[in-house]
């Protein structure tokens, strides 16, 4: 199953059996898998921004976990392949970069498309008894 076809699954259940998600707190997909070097991070995500199209934005996101390695660094080279506009406040796309150790994930993915099952719950919620007013 593709990652972006996981999290439309994954939140389809949680609207139907919040329940059954009492120890997970985020879904984050990941389309590509790479050792935790600059140049591979960039390789990988360069050809996962075949998916932003000419007149789109997009954002780069970093997240690292039990790493040493410069943020800096992995953003510009990065940055320095996808021939896009950068937007920050609603980009169209989010090149993620999640850092955990040696190994780093790599994912484009739309604004919504991490799943974080704590906002939605309570979103639903707020939904229900929206409507007792």
């Amino acid at each position: 199953m593709e990652p972006d076809e996981a999290i439309v699954r994954l939140r389809a259940r949680l609207a139907d059996e919040p329940w059954e998600f009492r120890y997970v707190m985020r879904v984050i997909p990941v389309h590509a898998t790479t050792a935790t070097k600059a140049a591979d991070i960039a390789t990988a995500a360069h050809r996962l921004a075949s998916r932003i199209n000419d007149n789109e934005t997009y954002r780069i996101t970093l997240s690292k976990r039990n790493s040493g390695v410069k943020g800096a660094g992995i953003i510009s080279a990065v940055a320095d392949g996808i021939e896009r506009r950068v937007c920050l406040d609603d980009p169209d796309w989010i090149v993620l970069v999640e850092v955990l150790g040696g190994t780093t994930g790599v994912a484009v993915i739309r604004p919504g498309g991490i799943l974080r099952v704590s906002a939605e719950k309570m979103a639903a919620s707020d939904q229900d008894y929206g409507s007792l007013d």
